[in-house]
């Protein structure tokens, strides 16, 4: 378990585990752009890094990764050149909450998976789409707290010009 909050921990901290529980050799996890056009890398296990470049952003509808974010669900024993995340072959099992696509989460397998591994993955999924949506909310709660607090002190500084001010004027009148 992670006790942050901040996404990318949370993805690398999920990723991480994922991999160990299913004795996979590597996964990425990519969240979707604003845009709704590309899924962008979030997290990366087990890929060689001058290789993390081909993952960067990739085009919804393509590859793997890109078909189970445009068909929401799971592409499995994907044969992907472009992946360069080793195996046999690949799964890719979207990122969803509440009927909203988040991202995908794309494994290696150098077996195939049963269909309880399967069900297994697809429901660790769900908890990734939560834990994603948990840490995604608390970073915008942390910027309205962050902007709250700033806008406190301009206030407070504004009252106290204004006080100034006032004690400035009354004994210019005396």
């Amino acid at each position: 378990t992670t006790r942050s909050l901040r996404l990318d921990e949370v993805l690398c901290v999920c990723l991480r585990r994922i991999l160990e529980v299913m004795a996979l050799p590597a996964g990425v996890i990519h969240l979707i752009d604003r845009s709704g056009q590309y899924i962008e890398l979030a997290a990366a296990e087990g890929v060689e890094p001058g290789k993390r470049a081909t993952l960067l952003t990739l085009r919804v509808g393509e590859g793997c990764a890109g078909r189970a974010a445009n068909t929401q669900q799971a592409a499995v024993n994907c044969q992907d050149a472009d992946l360069p995340l080793g195996g046999n072959s690949h799964l890719a099992i979207p990122i969803r909450f509440k009927e909203r696509l988040l991202g995908v989460l794309t494994l290696s397998l150098s077996q195939p998976l049963s269909e309880e591994d399967l069900k297994l993955l697809q429901d660790i999924a769900g908890q990734l789409a939560v834990a994603v949506e948990n840490a995604t909310l608390y970073a915008t709660v942390q910027r309205h707290l962050d902007q709250l607090q700033r806008t406190q002190i301009q206030l407070f500084q504004a009252e106290r010009l204004s006080a100034l001010g006032r004690l400035t004027s009354g004994v210019a009148h005396e």
